[in-house]
């Protein structure tokens, strides 16, 4: 039975030891989590992380997954930065291009920058589309379910660990709060009712994986409003979906050890 950890960056991963679920199975993780582990697979939509991912090096030998990351011929690049100059694309040029090392480059425009970053042929970057707009955490759990190849009559188990949706302090629920590419830690909540909603869809099209989401705590066994959190609520809009369980991070740890 395959085993997938889909590590949100959510605070309530915080402490957990990653290496821990790579010994289960393959460890999926999104956006800024390189800047800390190495998951098996890295997810990111983000154009400001994803650039910030690429220049560190970090693809050279990691499997990465970035959206819309579409490689030109350097033979382009002057028309590109001329286009910028004029204003046909966003304003601010942020652009890492060495000629003796890239002979290509990707082009990404976000807010008020344009990115522009030179691409090495042995990169190990999966470029994929995401007409959908799903966050990048949600982006990873889809990717998943088309990497699943299961013989007949086996079910995996696809774990989500930081995957909060809700913030206990109505505040913006983050790991990486306060850094490049991250709203600050004292801006509001996310209203995670697309997430929700785009979760839902992706439990609905797999019956045959099993989905948990791992909580920090057991949200029944607490007393509201003394000891219950947000972050480990039952989800409402969840619950005719047959494949989708809750389990605690230590219930899971336990469980793990056991097989």
């Amino acid at each position: 039975m395959s085993k997938y950890f889909c590590i949100g960056n959510g605070k309530s991963r915080k402490g957990l030891n990653l290496d821990f679920f790579k010994k289960y199975g393959q460890v999926v993780g999104c956006n800024a989590l390189y800047r800390e582990y190495k998951p098996d697979i890295l997810v990111s939509n983000d154009v400001g992380i994803s650039h910030e991912i690429y220049r560190s090096g970090y693809c050279e030998h990691n499997t990465t997954y970035l959206t819309d990351w579409y490689i030109l011929p350097s033979e382009s690049l002057d028309g590109f930065i001329a286009e910028v100059e004029h204003g046909v694309y966003c304003p601010n040029l942020n652009m890492v291009f060495k000629e003796e090392l890239h002979k290509d480059f990707v082009i990404n425009g976000e807010k008020d920058q344009t990115f522009i970053t030179g691409v090495t042929p042995s990169d190990r970057v999966v470029n994929i589309d995401n007409d959908l707009q799903l966050s990048a955490g949600i982006l990873s759990v889809n990717i998943v379910t088309k990497l699943i190849d299961m013989p007949f009559g086996e079910v995996s188990d696809v774990y989500l660990i930081g995957h909060d949706l809700y913030s206990n302090d109505d505040k913006y629920n983050n790991i990486y709060a306060d850094t490049n590419c991250y709203a600050s830690s004292d801006s509001d909540a996310v209203n995670c009712k697309n997430w929700i909603s785009q979760l839902k869809q992706t439990f609905d099209k797999n019956p045959e994986i099993n989905f948990y989401k791992v909580n920090k705590n057991d949200f029944e066994a607490s007393e509201w409003p003394n000891h219950r959190q947000k972050t480990d609520s039952i989800i409402e809009e969840w619950n005719d979906c047959s494949n989708l369980h809750y389990i605690t991070q230590n219930k899971l740890i336990k469980k793990l050890d056991k097989s």
